[in-house]
């Protein structure tokens, strides 16, 4: 499964850093001044993710917001939680658009050589 935005790519990285254990729930507490410890994590962003089955989500009001990763999503955000699996996947679904970078950089430095000698 691939996750559409960024947002959620990102989110969901972040949860599985927060929580590390799946199906393990994690508090995320609600601030004095009535912010949480998630709002740079959009509502919509949340909505979403647990609309597809990765994260659930209990909302206390009060206390704050108790956040639980699913097995699929722990998975997921594993994936998108570590740089070099996270660039792995990137490299699968994109495999094709690598090799004609590398084509076309192979190409431009052939023709600065040819460029360079007949000049």
């Amino acid at each position: 499964m691939w996750l559409t935005t960024n947002a959620e790519r990102d989110a969901l990285a972040y949860y599985y850093a927060k929580i590390k254990k799946p199906n393990d729930w994690y508090e995320f507490p609600i601030f004095s001044n009535g912010s949480c410890s998630i709002d740079e994590i959009d509502d919509e962003t949340t909505k979403l993710l647990e609309e597809r089955g990765l994260i659930k989500v209990k909302d206390l009001r009060m206390d704050g917001i108790r956040i639980k990763l699913t097995m699929q999503g722990f998975d997921l955000g594993h994936k998108y939680h570590n740089p070099i699996i996270r660039s792995g996947l990137w490299f699968a679904e994109y495999k094709y658009h690598w090799f004609w970078l590398i084509v076309a950089y192979f190409a431009g430095i052939l023709s600065a050589i040819i460029v360079n000698r007949f000049s």
